[in-house]
């Protein structure tokens, strides 16, 4: 199946949109598709709920790393590294945290499907 169709989607083009900057249309390509996402059982097709809020807090999160980046970025030697070391261990945790807290937030749902 690699490069190839699956239900009337290209499979390259939805890789690219997954890891370019179309994260956000390959969301709603996915959420459109969860009728017909139904034989991959439904923990997936019910777990598609998570993925609007989680790419908004996603978007936010990169917004707020390029912002740290900038930041960083006139540090030199072992600031400049601990700061990165930091940011990346903060931002890491924090992701964590959102998307477990989106979990919880849709858990009747997720636990439904299983």
């Amino acid at each position: 199946m690699s490069g190839g169709k699956h239900n009337g989607i290209e499979i390259q083009e939805f890789r690219e949109m997954i890891t370019g900057d179309r994260r956000g249309d390959a969301i709603i390509l996915l959420q459109n598709l969860v009728p017909s996402l139904a034989g991959y059982g439904p923990f997936f097709a019910q777990s598609l709920v998570l993925l609007g809020p989680w790419w908004t807090k996603l978007s936010v999160m990169a917004r707020d790393w390029n912002l740290a980046m900038i930041q960083a970025g006139p540090l030199e030697g072992k600031d400049k590294e601990e700061r990165l070391r930091l940011d990346f261990l903060t931002f890491g945790y924090c992701g964590v945290g959102e998307y477990f807290e989106l979990v919880h937030e849709h858990r009747a749902s997720l636990q439904a499907a299983v």
